[in-house]
């Protein structure tokens, strides 16, 4: 189900969105993931008349198959990227076959270049290289990055295609919750601490706020720390004709991101949008805090940046 266009009188600036799609996003779950993230890329397609990319990228084997397992024959090998492309192909029509059926059920005109008259519209892109490089040189030429993240209890690897979007194509991420629902974001909560990533997020995503019916600032107060500065917020928000709500609350002992989630829960909010902290672990990339705690627990999509 997609949505009404935002109001007439505000100026939008989302004009391309880029879904990247594997068709195996999560081995459990990889068709739900992938019609999560397209089903809400569309429906925000819809709201800001914009064109929605889904990029299908899958690895070259045969350009790694010298690194591939030294000592072992080279037809043994060939056996095994052969096996692999195999399920590559098969993971890549069902990503094809979830673009199809999405964007049939949502009208959505098929479109590879801009043309009079059309803003919604969409178009099905693969490619064969380096994935996260191809991701980030896509993501960095789109107004808008959509994926999916599977709901979870505590910090978590970062999937690929989650962590080159926040760290390498400093682009706005909008996270789809893991069961795909209609979006429309007419009540936006921010999350504040008066940071750098909270003051990034606030500005990359102003097409969302400036479109809003309401918008409530969200400030927790952690280990004794006040971190009141929504009030600072709220007035700056209002050099923009925005009159945003103020909601100041302290973790205790509870964790800051469960408290985020239960206060944008009470302003009753469609959208979050918050800063997003990553910490490596072992050489790995993984959420930390507050941002782990939302994405492993959120009910509304996510927009963050890094």
């Amino acid at each position: 189900m997609f949505v009404r266009c935002a109001r007439e009188e505000v100026s939008l600036s989302v004009r391309k969105i880029l879904v990247p799609l594997s068709g195996r996003y999560d081995p459990d779950a990889s068709e739900q993931l992938d019609r999560s993230a397209l089903t809400l890329a569309l429906a925000v397609g819809q709201t800001f008349r914009a064109h929605v990319e889904a990029f299908c990228v899958e690895a070259a084997l045969r350009d790694t198959r010298p690194l591939l397992i030294p000592g072992v024959p080279g037809s043994e090998i060939d056996e095994l990227i052969g096996a692999i492309e195999k399920e590559n192909r098969k993971w890549r029509k069902q990503a094809r076959e979830t673009f199809d059926a999405l964007v049939e059920q949502g009208n959505a005109p098929i479109t590879e270049a801009p043309v009079d008259g059309i803003g919604f519209s969409a178009a099905f892109v693969e490619q064969i290289g380096d994935v996260a490089d191809a991701l980030a040189m896509r993501g960095r030429l789109a107004d808008l990055i959509v994926t999916a993240h599977r709901t979870i209890d505590g910090d978590e690897l970062l999937p690929l295609m989650l962590q080159v979007a926040l760290r390498e194509t400093g682009r706005p991420v909008l996270v789809a919750p893991t069961e795909p629902a209609s979006f429309e974001p007419r009540r936006v909560a921010i999350a504040w601490d008066g940071g750098v990533k909270a003051s990034r997020a606030v500005a990359l995503a102003a097409p969302f706020i400036e479109g809003a019916d309401d918008v409530t600032v969200i400030s927790v107060a952690e280990g004794g720390i006040s971190t009141r500065h929504g009030d600072a917020l709220a007035d700056y928000l209002a050099w923009h004709d925005i009159d945003a709500a103020e909601i100041e609350a302290s973790a205790g002992t509870h964790d800051v991101g469960a408290v985020l989630l239960a206060k944008a829960v009470e302003a009753d909010a469609d959208l979050l949008v918050m800063g997003a902290r990553m910490r490596t672990s072992l050489g790995r990339w993984i959420f930390g805090g507050a941002t782990g705690a939302v994405l492993g627990h959120a009910a509304i999509p996510v927009l963050m940046t890094a």
